[in-house]
């Protein structure tokens, strides 16, 4: 599979995007559920989080074994190192994090912090 990329300036773009991605043949049906739960939530991160500008931008790639979902916020100023630890039981946020490490066999930050890679072992049949 070829490089496939997405451009996401609205909360709609977002939405339309995970149904696309979803679609796309060369998922396996046993990861689908875990890529758009993790997909949709380091994107509605990007957008919640990021530069006032919504500028996102979503890329989906193959390499060998391994599925590649990266989210690149195009304006950011902050600089990620690791996971968060897990909010208090009555905070209202902050527990995506969690989830994405959970649902995705990897979770990386480029050393810019501004691509968040989730990634998926997913050898070809």
């Amino acid at each position: 599979m070829a490089r496939t990329s997405w451009h996401i300036n609205s909360r709609a773009a977002h939405e339309a995007l995970v149904e696309e991605l979803l679609s796309l043949a060369s998922i396996p049906e046993k990861i689908r559920d875990a890529i758009a739960l993790c997909t949709s939530e380091a994107v509605d991160n990007a957008l919640r989080h990021g530069s006032e500008t919504l500028d996102v931008q979503v890329d989906l790639e193959r390499q060998d074994t391994w599925l590649h979902v990266s989210v690149t916020q195009q304006q950011c100023n902050h600089v990620r190192h690791s996971a968060p630890s897990l909010p208090h039981d009555t905070a209202t946020g902050g527990r995506g994090e969690h989830i994405m490490h959970a649902a995705a066999d990897r979770v990386e930050w480029t050393e810019d912090g501004k691509t968040r890679i989730l990634s998926w072992y997913c050898p070809q049949p």
